[in-house]
């Protein structure tokens, strides 16, 4: 069996400065699993908590309880979003290990409200479509440039070539 989340977050360097009251493996872990649960906010996320604090101290000590979304926010701003996907990417191949051989699904989207704004945002994301989930995003410059984003997707060894 591989190794946990908790142990794959491990590698992930706390970027806070002062003393912390809430430990940031245990943050990346409520909010891993308020995503799998399909929530979309740091402050649906932060009531996801709370509402799954029993479930979630069977795995995590909580000494602080659940942090606010305001300090989840703080602290996804703060980390190396790079050695969270390495950490993230990690954990998904202990946890399927037929993922490498999942077909891959390249699909681009503008984000919500992105219409109305002068320079609105486009994502490209990698879904691996047997196993139902997105591992990988990518940002380009416009709508219409998916293809754009497939070398980044094969140089990071998401999709074969």
């Amino acid at each position: 069996m591989g190794k946990t989340l908790v142990e794959h977050f491990a590698i992930i360097r706390d970027p806070r400065q002062r003393r912390v009251k809430y430990d940031l493996i245990e943050l990346l872990v409520i909010v891993t699993c308020a995503l799998f649960s399909e929530m979309e906010t740091f402050v649906d996320i932060a009531e996801w908590a709370r509402c799954k604090e029993s479930w979630l101290r069977r795995f995590l000590p909580l000494a602080n309880g659940i942090p606010s979304h305001d300090t989840m926010n703080r602290v996804f701003r703060l980390i190396d979003p790079k050695s969270f996907e390495v950490a993230f990417r990690a954990w998904v191949a202990d946890t399927l290990p037929g993922f490498g051989q999942t077909r891959i699904a390249i699909d681009g989207k503008s984000i919500r409200g992105a219409a109305a704004r002068r320079n609105p945002i486009h994502r490209v994301s990698a879904f691996a479509s047997e196993a139902g989930i997105v591992f990988a995003q990518q940002g380009v410059p416009d709508k219409g440039s998916e293809t754009a984003a497939i070398p980044e997707f094969t140089a990071r060894n998401y999709c074969a070539r």
